[in-house]
């Protein structure tokens, strides 16, 4: 039976983006949902002293995101991530 039989359309895989904020004093790069991402742009990156809890989807492990300086004067828009429980 295909899909148009079953009367259902295939389930989409989440998109995922790339973050890329700094851990450990490196630039890191974790793969997160789509829904993740954009509240980390929305919530995080453009409010200072915001922070939110994320999910590596490559490696399942757990990273708390805060916002964070970047080299230009005056400006936010960066990231700093710890991993949880590591």
């Amino acid at each position: 039976m295909t899909d148009s039989m079953a009367g259902s359309e295939p389930e989409k895989e989440k998109e995922m983006k790339l973050l890329t904020p700094m851990i450990n004093g490196e630039r890191g790069r974790l793969e997160v949902a789509d829904e993740e991402f954009a509240a980390v742009q929305r919530d995080v990156v453009r409010k200072r002293g915001a922070s939110m809890d994320v999910t590596d989807t490559r490696t399942g492990k757990r990273y708390h995101v805060r916002s964070a300086p970047c080299s230009a004067p005056r400006c936010q828009c960066d990231a700093v991530a710890e991993e949880l429980g590591g």
